[in-house]
């Protein structure tokens, strides 16, 4: 038997006037529903976001929507 629950969020966002988001490959999912949330609330935030290569950044078409507040890199792998 497979027990199913409801959503849980264990990366809660907490309140600020600003927020700087830093994230790398599919790390990027639970800081989409911040960035939402932060817009919704209309909060300052800017993200930096990298990868070993852009096809391993998870979101990038939605990403663009959000212009220079995004700062993105798949220079990860370079070292």
């Amino acid at each position: 038997m497979l027990t199913v629950g409801t959503p849980r969020n264990n990366f809660s966002l907490a309140q600020a006037k600003r927020y700087e988001f830093i994230a790398g490959g599919i790390g990027i999912t639970p800081i989409m529903t911040m960035i939402a949330a932060a817009e919704q609330l209309g909060i300052d935030w800017h993200l930096h976001y990298g990868g070993s290569s852009r096809a391993s950044m998870a979101f990038l078409p939605e990403l663009e929507a959000y212009g220079d507040k995004v700062t993105k890199g798949d220079h990860l792998a370079a070292g």
